[in-house]
C-alpha cells in the first residue's frame, strides 16, 4: 500500500509542478477510488458519515489499517511458530526447524514493525 500512496503523492507533485492544482477532499476522493476492489468495504466505511474528508483523513486510516494487518500477519507467525515448536521433536531448546527460541521468533517479529 504504501508504494501505491507513493504513486499517487507522486502524480499529485507533478501535477501541482504544472500549475493544475486540486482540492484536498478531491484528493482525498481520487486517492480513495484509486484502491483496489479489496479495500471497497473500507473506502465505503470511510466515505459514509463525514461532511469533509480530507486527505490527511485518508492517509491516516490507510496507514492504521496496513499497521493492523501486518500486527495481525505476525501474530499469526508467532502462533505458527508456537504451534511448530510443540510439534517439534528433539532438542527441547529448539523451537520449529529454523531452531529459533519462540521468545527469539517474536523480538524478530517486532523488530521488523515499522
Amino acid at each position: 500500500m504504501q508504494d501505491h500512496m507513493d504513486s499517487f503523492n507522486k502524480l499529485c507533485l507533478d501535477l501541482e509542478n504544472i500549475n493544475i492544482r486540486y482540492e484536498d477532499e478531491d484528493k482525498a476522493l481520487v486517492l480513495l477510488h484509486s484502491l483496489p476492489k479489496s479495500y471497497e468495504t473500507f473506502v465505503d466505511i470511510l466515505k459514509h458519515g463525514r461532511d469533509k474528508l480530507t486527505l490527511d483523513d485518508v492517509i491516516g486510516a490507510l496507514n492504521s489499517k496496513d499497521l493492523q494487518h501486518m500486527i495481525e500477519f505476525q501474530k499469526s507467525a508467532i502462533e505458527a511458530l508456537a504451534v511448530n515448536s510443540r510439534t517439534e521433536k528433539g532438542d527441547p531448546r529448539l523451537n520449529g526447524s529454523l531452531g529459533l527460541s519462540l521468545g527469539v521468533a517474536r523480538k524478530w517479529l517486532m523488530l521488523s514493525l515499522p
